[in-house]
This record gives C-alpha cells, structure tokens and sequence, in this order.
C-alpha cells in the first residue's frame, strides 16, 4: 500500500465517520425532541386539568355558600308568613356576587375546556348538561323567592331549587370524577415517561453504537491489520532490497571486473594481436551483459512504479517467430541440441500486441530453456484457441528439471533454483520474474505446467483476448528464414561520405567517441559541449546534415537548444542522443519536435545507419 492509498483510505473513513457522527447526532435530536414533546404536552395537559379542577372546586364551594345563604330564608315572622325584610338587601348582594363568580368560574372552565383535546369527551358533557344555564336558573330561583317574601311560593321554589342543585351536583360529580380518572392518567403517564425516556436513551446509546462506534471499532481492526501487513510488507521489502542490492553489486561487478581487467591487459606491450582481439571480444561480450542487465531492471522499476506502457501495434506472428529463431537458433548450435517451432492448430497470421514485449517474453522463457538443457531438445509448441481467444507457447526441454521446492521462488526476482546453478549457469534471475510481470501486464500469464528432475520442464506462455486481425489464420508448419532484420548495405569507411554531422555532448569523451565513430565512416563530424555552443556552432556553419543533440547539459539543455535552432530556421533534422531511453521519454522528445531518438549506449554501426537513415539525405 503506497502513500496515495494510505491517504485515500484514511480519507474515505474521516468521511465515514463524519457522515455516522451527522447521523447519529440527528437521530439523538430527534430523541431528545420526541422526549420533549411528550413531556412538555403531559405537563400541559395536566397543569390544564388542575386549573379545570380548581375552577370546579371554587364553584361548588360558592354554591354551598349559597346554599347556606338560602337556608337563611327560612326565618319567618313567629306571626306571619312574610319573609324578614331586614336581611333581603343583604341576602340579594350576596347572591349577585356569587351568581357572578360562579359565571365567571364557568367561562375560565369552558375557555380551557375548549382549547384542549384531552377534554374532548368534556366538551360533550357539557352542552347536554348546559351547566352553566342551570347554575343561572338557580339563582333566577332564589332570587324570585328573595323578591316576593311569599312562604308558599318559596316552599314551591325550595322543592325546585333542591332539584336543580342535585342536578348541578350529579354532573358535577360526573364530570369531576372523570377529572379524577384523568389527573390520575396523566400522574401515571408522567412516571411512564421517564421510563420511556430511560428506553429511548438506551435505544439512541445501541444506536450510536452500531452506526458509528462498532464501524469505528472495525475500521481501526482493520487499519490496525492492514499496518501490521504494512509493516510486514515494508520488512519483506526491505530484505529484497537489501538481497537486491547485494545481487545487484554481484551482477555488476562481474562484467566491470572483466571490462577493467581486460582494459588493463590492453596496454600491456606483451600482449598480441591475437590476444587483444580475445580480449576485446570479451569486453564486448561483458559490456552487452551489463546493459541488458541495466534494462531489465529498468522494466522491473518501471513496472512497479506503474510507469510500464505497452505499444500496441499490428504484429505479423510468423515473423516475429522466425526472427527469434534466428537469435536462438546459434545457442542451440553451439550446444548441439535440437531447437524447433510447431505450430498445433491454425494460428493468427497477424495480431494487435506489443512486438517489443512479446519477443521480450519468449526470448526470456526459451532462452532459459536453452540455457539449461544441454542434451536433446528444445520445442516450441504453438497454438490458437479461437473461441477462447488464447495463445498459448509451450516451451519444452530436456533439460536440468526444476523440484517443488524451487518452482516457488523461481519467479521471484535475483531468485534462482540454488546457488549452484547459478554458479554453473550464470545469470541474473531477472528474466523469469520480468516476463511474467510483463505477460500479466498483458492479459496473459506464464506458469510452469510439468517438471521432472534431469527429465526436463514444459513452461506454458498464454495471452488471453487476442484478436486475429482481418480474421486470418496460418496454419502452415514452421520453416525459419534466415534473412537478416538489418539493412543489406555493407558498412566500409565511406557508407557516410559528404555527411556533415554535428554531435552535441556535454560528456566530452563520449561526444570524441561518437565523432570518431561517424569519421570512420567517411562523415565529417564535429563537436560541440551543451546547447548554447551548438546554436553558436550553427550559427557561425548551417550546413551541417543533421545534428545529434544530447538533451541534460549544462547552460542550455537540449530542449531549449532545439527551440532556438528552429527559430534560426534550421530545417534538417534535430535527433535526441540520449541515455533517457523510456518509451515517454521517446514521446517527450518527439512532441518537442525531435525527428528521432538513438538511447546510449548505441554501438558504431548502428549509429552510422541510424544517421544515414534520419539524415533525410538522398
């Protein structure tokens, strides 16, 4: 897991967690809110239902006030049936003040009774009872009776009054028993709500507790387990590359060891013609070793770093397979080992793939074959599966076998079966380990399907989704050709006569190197140390044919060099002479308007047909 993933994941669980927080702090609100509402109407219910109480309380304590005050009325004359006339004032004052209060009681009970819900079966009782017009009547009755001093119409109204005040007494009771009942109701649901609250809180802590506190458990486990792997990773990682670095000091200083060695052997006076030409032949040999080391771990980093870009192109498959042949075919020569490709079924004729990467594949894979068998042979089975689309190599030698044991760590990188092989064999080990990067890279896959020791392997090379292009297919058996893929023009000291070449260097031994390639060739070179002295040397000559321009120099890099010469309008062709050799270095210098690309190290003849081919000249 790299630092962008690591920063990403850390992201997407600080969302996460905001996200659960926002959710879990809502849904306490909503609790706290519900809580609150429940609580505050019981509150108000039952604050109403005492007011309703007390106004009920206030006025059956002025009717019995009154009732008390009609007692009074039953003082009469010892002589006569008139009532006393000294307490009438007094007695109607009275009533008027308690008929008043009583209406007034009335009101304040109709006014919350009707505002209220919980009254609603209240509301009903009332307008059959009509309270508050029989409460009127009463004191209409006493009143009438106050007024006319008459004994016989108050013993009428008496039995009247006692009627009316039962009534108003019958549904007083009524309605304050059912007050009764409901203050009780909302005492009980009061205590419920408490428990409700304590339930709900229980609820919102189990809540808050599954939407965001086990997720936040989990995702540190988690984190927790994928540090450890980290960890774990970055210490495995570390042993490669302290391994790596180790086998990369080995497989370096072994061609630098030959190359200084021999170097030195050179200069030696004893030494002769015969000699030298050995010598050279294997500094060569050695310096060729060390730059296809040098690539593959080029590949294998760029790889890694997800910098690794496959050229798609239309591919002709006979051809590429004839041309490998012909690379492979002097190693199984001079081992005297057969060496043979078959073709299984009808193959494409031609295929959309990267030329380059698949050549690098089966070079490596039957190469190693090669390497490790030296009696019998080495077979190249090829096939097509059309309605799976596959294309499979089986590469199947004679050779030295691979145990269980070492088949596990035979793709590794700088891994190969045991030391002793590699001491017998040679090699870095890279080879196995890149071509199946690449072939994965490709859709494809690369895996060891039988292996007997001191019997022999089958290695099988499958690329998936491979299209045939234009649908055509060869099926015809494999017979090598051994035309040469380089140009039939014999190179001699005047292939580059009246070429006019300026080599632009800042490596001042590299950029002599290559004038006196090209001038062993018949060109007329010269050289110039960064970019500023070039646009100086084409100013002072324009003539030249075409310039070689390296591109990291100092004062003025090749960049900057080109864009000025083309603004002096120089038209003959700009080539990049770099060690850049990435394939978007290649684009980089074509976009800034290079018409090539030659990477160093690049050996004489092929800078000499290189030149002559970019020259544009005829």
């Amino acid at each position: 897991m790299d630092i962008q993933e690591i920063n990403q994941y850390f992201a997407k669980n600080k969302k996460k967690f905001y996200q659960l927080s926002l959710i879990g702090f809502f849904f306490i609100l909503f609790v706290a809110g519900l809580s609150y509402k429940i609580h505050s109407n019981t509150i108000h219910d039952y604050q109403n239902v005492s007011q309703v109480l007390e106004h009920y309380n206030k006025i059956q304590k002025t009717l019995g006030e009154t009732l008390v005050e009609y007692q009074k009325l039953k003082v009469f004359d010892n002589d006569s049936d008139l009532i006393i006339e000294e307490s009438k004032d007094t007695i109607l004052t009275n009533y008027d003040d308690n008929r008043k209060h009583t209406s007034s009681e009335i009101n304040a009970i109709e006014k919350i009774i009707q505002k209220n819900e919980v009254f609603k079966q209240h509301r009903e009782i009332l307008s059959e009872t009509d309270l508050f017009a029989s409460v009127q009547k009463v004191y209409k009755e006493i009143n009438s009776v106050v007024i006319s001093r008459e004994k016989k119409e108050w013993m009428l109204t008496n039995e009247n009054l006692k009627k009316l005040l039962l009534n108003i007494e019958l549904n007083f009771g009524i309605i304050k028993n059912d007050l009764d009942k409901l203050d009780i109701k909302l005492i009980d649901r009061l205590g419920d709500i408490g428990l409700y609250i304590v339930l709900l809180s229980i609820l919102s802590v189990l809540v808050i507790w599954l939407l965001i506190f086990m997720p936040m458990l989990n995702n540190l486990i988690e984190q927790q387990d994928t540090i450890a792997h980290s960890i774990l990773d970055a210490q495995s990682a570390n042993r490669s590359k302290t391994e790596f670095m180790a086998n990369i000091s080995h497989e370096i200083r072994t061609p630098m060891t030959a190359i200084t060695g021999y170097l030195e052997r050179l200069t030696d006076k004893k030494v002769d013609d015969s000699e030298k030409g050995e010598y050279l032949k294997i500094i060569q040999d050695n310096s060729d070793h060390l730059l296809s080391l040098i690539d593959d771990i080029l590949d294998i980093s760029k790889i890694e770093s997800k910098h690794f870009i496959l050229n798609k192109e239309y591919v002709n498959l006979k051809d590429l397979l004839n041309n490998l042949y012909n690379l492979l075919r002097v190693k199984a020569e001079d081992k005297n080992i057969e060496f043979n490709i078959h073709y299984l079924t009808e193959v494409p004729s031609k295929i959309i793939t990267d030329e380059k990467r698949l050549k690098q594949i089966l070079f490596n894979v039957i190469g190693n074959a090669l390497k490790f068998t030296d009696v019998g042979e080495v077979k190249i089975n090829v096939s097509y599966e059309a309605n799976k689309s596959e294309l499979l190599f089986e590469v199947i030698d004679t050779g030295i076998g691979i145990s269980k044991k070492q088949i596990k760590k035979l793709f590794n990188p700088f891994s190969q079966a045991d030391n002793s092989i590699t001491r017998k064999f040679g090699g870095t080990g890279l080879g196995l380990a890149l071509s199946l990067k690449i072939a994965q890279k490709m859709n494809g896959d690369i895996f060891i399907k039988s292996s007997r020791i001191n019997e022999g392997s089958v290695f099988v090379i499958k690329f998936n989704n491979v299209q045939p292009h234009g649908g055509e297919t060869s099926g015809e058996s494999f017979e090598p050709s051994f035309e040469s893929n380089f140009e039939l023009v014999e190179l001699n000291e005047n292939y580059l006569k009246d070429y006019k070449v300026l080599v632009v260097d800042d490596a001042k031994e590299n950029c002599v190197l290559f004038k006196m390639y090209l001038e062993d060739y018949g060109a007329q070179a010269v050289c110039a140390y960064n970019g500023e002295e070039a646009v100086q040397t084409v100013k002072a000559d324009s003539s030249f044919d075409i310039i070689l321009l390296d591109l990291q120099m100092p004062i003025k890099d090749g960049f900057q060099a080109i864009h000025e010469l083309r603004m002096m309008e120089f038209s003959k062709p700009i080539v990049a002479l770099t060690a850049h050799a990435f394939d978007e270095e290649k684009d980089n210098t074509r976009s800034h308007g290079f018409d090539g690309h030659i990477s160093k190290p690049v050996d004489k003849e092929l800078l000499a047909r290189k030149v002559k081919l970019l020259s544009r000249k005829s």
